[in-house]
């Protein structure tokens, strides 16, 4: 193994490219320009060159092993199917199959398929026991892979390179403490002004902003629907438990019989006690039997929540509340199922807990920790800057689905085309291949 170098090799200090997903090494991608080499000597030029290049090809071995495998008798492939013998060809980029060697490598090839974020990752992999090869476990990462060789990885591992870090307990918890606090205030201000904020198409959105709003926005009407349909079904059944309304029903008739008591005595304060006479029940009171069990309540001095006539009345105002819970879940209803475009006041409830059943509509759990026995972010999402690195081999043949590979065949360099996947130029391969052919001479 290569000594542990001083400066860490993703360092933007040194920056050379690596074979490596990480942000770091996609900065050194994206700054890098070809090699100035005028103002050097010849042997500086192969010495830079070899430096770029073997930084990103192979810089898991040792300049010892590279050697061991180092052929200098490069090969391509001629052709022989030109139409038009006369018209000029592409450059044959033969220079490129310098590395080759390493891409038969099984640590390599499980990069190149994209199992692993780096060869150094695949070694672990390869190390821990986590790759077959043709069935069989293989441990030893400088196995040469042969055409038709097929090599599989673990799923739990491929997903844990390919996908996000999985965050600690402390970052979660975090994580979702904020995203509470925006979200109560995006509650805030859509029951502020519920128009402006649905024509402004203002949607809750999580810290790191993956989510597609309107996606959610329907996933959470629907689950509305759901739940007031079985809401509504529930409450209209016989056996519904009708006891859940009977404190606020107490607790509203005390405070009417207060308010009562209060009007009275600003009109008429020479009286402690108020006639029957002067006692209306409400709209919703029509039985003779209520009308009259109300008037004998009101016209008491004090409440008595022992008697017959105040224990009637609360039987009453429960089925009242009862009726008023169906209806306004009858109305939120009706207002879930108008289109989508249209504009509802209560549009918003649907990303209440009440409704989808979680503090975060969009997550089903705490931050990156949906099923915390695995080893990645969960729900899986790939990792970030994966793109300009998801580039696939022509001489592997992959399957995601059951993460195995068939290696076909070793890279072919043919006219204006190599299937060496690299970074580095033509002429940095060239001055690196005449560096280590003069030094085996």
């Amino acid at each position: 193994m290569p000594k542990k170098p001083s400066v860490p090799l993703k360092s933007l200090v040194r920056g050379l490219v690596r074979s490596s997903w990480h942000k770091q090494n996609f900065y050194n991608l994206a700054k890098k320009d070809d090699l100035y080499l005028a103002p050097f000597s010849e042997y500086k030029q192969r010495w830079l060159s070899k430096r770029e290049s073997r930084a990103y090809h192979g810089d898991h071995i040792t300049e010892h092993q590279w050697q061991g495998v180092f052929n200098p008798h490069l090969k391509s492939v001629a052709n022989f199917n030109n139409d038009n013998p006369g018209q000029s060809t592409a450059e044959t980029p033969i220079a490129m199959d310098l590395f080759t060697p390493l891409e038969r490598r099984l640590d390599v090839a499980v990069f190149r398929a994209m199992f692993a974020s780096s060869p150094k990752q695949a070694r672990q992999f390869v190390a821990q026991g986590k790759v077959k090869v043709n069935g069989r476990r293989m441990q030893y990462c400088r196995y040469p892979l042969r055409p038709g060789d097929v090599f599989q990885v673990e799923p739990d591992c491929v997903l844990r390179a390919v996908g996000r870090e999985k965050p600690s307990q402390e970052k979660s918890e975090l994580v979702d403490e904020q995203q509470r606090e925006n979200f109560r205030q995006f509650l805030a201000y859509c029951e502020e002004d519920a128009e402006d904020a649905f024509n402004e198409k203002f949607q809750p959105m999580p810290v790191d902003g993956l989510m597609d709003g309107d996606a959610l926005y329907r996933k959470c009407r629907l689950t509305a629907i759901e739940t007031l349909k079985k809401r509504i079904a529930e409450m209209e059944a016989e056996d519904f438990d009708r006891s859940i309304y009977e404190e606020s029903a107490v607790s509203g008739l005390l405070t009417a019989f207060e308010e009562f008591k209060a009007s009275n005595k600003e009109s008429d304060t020479s009286t402690d006690d108020t006639s029957t006479a002067e006692v209306t029940p409400p709209s919703h009171i029509e039985t003779d039997s209520l009308k009259e069990a109300y008037k004998k309540v009101f016209s008491a001095k004090a409440v008595n929540q022992d008697s017959n006539e105040f224990k009637e009345l609360v039987k009453h105002f429960i089925e009242v509340e009862h009726g008023f819970a169906i209806a306004e879940s009858q109305e939120l209803l009706s207002e879930f199922l108008a289109p989508s475009s249209q504009f509802t006041p209560h549009w918003w409830y649907v990303y209440k807990k009440e409704f989808t059943g979680l503090d975060l509509p969009w997550q089903e759990g705490p931050y990156g920790l949906e099923d915390p026995d695995k080893p990645y972010f969960t729900p899986w999402t790939p990792r970030p800057f994966l793109a300009p690195f998801a580039i696939l081999p022509h001489h592997i043949e992959i399957s995601f689905k059951s993460c195995s590979a068939v290696y076909m065949r070793d890279p072919v360099i043919r006219e204006g085309h190599s299937e060496v996947i690299s970074p580095i130029s033509l002429e940095a391969h060239q001055n690196a291949y005449r560096f280590y052919v003069r030094r085996r001479k």
